[in-house]
């Protein structure tokens, strides 16, 4: 064994940990079993927040999903956000409360929701969820969310899905990738105790840590950001299952490249700074839940850690063949952590996969890996770093 070969396994090792982190949660999802949560005869008074900019073609269908869980003295919020369309009328319409705001300099979720907090805290309600405006909230998800909040006194992510309106393999596999990120990962991450990344919607916080965050940020992952400025004060989320909360791939091919790219630089972006924080938090103020957060948040996007991850053997098995022996370490630990994805994807398609994708379908996933290669190419050579908003279906 040589320095160098040692160097180069530790670096193999490092750059494979995201494979056995996800190994790590997709196998622990096995043991996943929802909470026995009581639910209170009384809770705190509820106010459901909408950012909508441009939505009156979906909001309608979101808000008479919601109505009906509402109880008494509850709230709806819709932020009519930079709208050049009749948003704000169709949310007055169907009842809502109606935060318009107007500021070209400004655009992005992160001051809609800041719009509609500082609404908010003029009459302070018990609990705050989030819920994008082109979803669909299945029956008892609010309630769910809101016992789960008052149990564990903590933020808590519910069941937030994407669906492909459109068979092709492509989107079934980005589906089935999004179950992965959404459900499987976070349902073994809570067997693990670790803490769950916030989704943007299907969420839900006590108005005390509300008042924590800070939301007027132009950030493109501003449900991200969240979770980790709560995790900071101590106050780290927590996913539960629940009815699920409900939205649509986008129908047009540019369009999904639109999003995905926004979702994909918004994380790799958050990785390069803000891991570094979290494990400074960790490591040198004691915060163990930094920590926790870091090892959920270095995981990336299913199709770049394919990319990684045979990237790394290809160069490994390359050295181990030139140099010999002095290279073996680099070049099995390669294909350890490789070996750790091929599982752990498997496992997660027995848990999630099976009702959108074949067996023989899963063998298109190198496929799909290749597809996404200008997403991450144009992070290193141009990053999306402004909100770009994705067209609804029917615009």
């Amino acid at each position: 064994m040589t320095a160098l070969g040692l160097f180069l396994g530790v670096i193999m090792l490092l750059s494979s940990l995201p494979a056995f982190v996800l190994l790590a949660e997709v196998v622990s999802a096995w043991a996943y079993r929802k909470p026995l949560i009581l639910e209170a005869g009384d809770r705190p008074d509820l106010a459901v927040l909408i950012p909508a900019h441009n939505e009156a073609s979906v909001l309608e269908a979101t808000i008479r999903s919601i109505t009906p869980q509402l109880s008494a003295g509850d709230r709806l919020i819709v932020v009519a956000d930079n709208c050049t369309d009749h948003t704000a009328a169709l949310g007055r319409s169907l009842g809502a409360e109606v935060v318009e705001r107007s500021d070209e300099a400004k655009r992005g979720k992160g001051f809609a929701l800041d719009a509609g907090i500082r609404h908010l805290s003029l009459r302070p309600p018990g609990l705050v969820a989030f819920i994008d405006a082109d979803c669909v909230v299945a029956e008892g998800c609010l309630h769910q969310l809101a016992a789960a909040c008052m149990h564990f006194s903590r933020p808590v992510q519910g069941t937030n899905i994407m669906r492909s309106d459109e068979g092709d393999l492509r989107n079934r596999i980005a589906e089935f990738a999004w179950r992965v990120r959404n459900v499987v990962r976070p349902s073994g991450g809570s067997i693990l105790k670790l803490p769950t990344l916030l989704m943007g919607t299907g969420m839900i916080l006590r108005w005390e840590h509300v008042r924590l965050a800070t939301f007027a940020t132009s950030s493109i992952v501003e449900d991200m950001d969240l979770g980790i400025q709560l995790t900071l004060g101590g106050h780290s989320p927590v996913f539960v299952s629940t009815p699920p909360v409900v939205s649509s791939f986008p129908t047009h091919l540019a369009d999904q490249v639109i999003q995905r790219t926004r979702w994909e630089h918004g994380h790799l972006g958050t990785i390069l700074q803000k891991v570094p924080r979290l494990l400074f938090a960790g490591v040198v103020l004691g915060k163990r839940s930094a920590c926790r957060l870091a090892l959920v948040l270095i995981v990336p996007p299913l199709a770049l850690l394919a990319l990684i991850q045979t990237s790394q053997v290809v160069i490994a098995m390359g050295l181990w063949l030139s140099l010999g022996a002095s290279m073996a370490l680099p070049g099995l630990i390669a294909l350890f952590g490789l070996g750790a994805l091929m599982i752990g994807l498997v496992s997660a398609w027995f848990q999630a996969g099976r009702d959108l994708l074949g067996i023989v379908e899963l063998l298109s996933f190198p496929r799909y890996v290749l597809g996404k290669f200008n997403v991450y190419r144009a992070f290193v050579v141009g990053r999306q770093k402004l909100w770009t908003r994705a067209r609804r279906d029917g615009e």
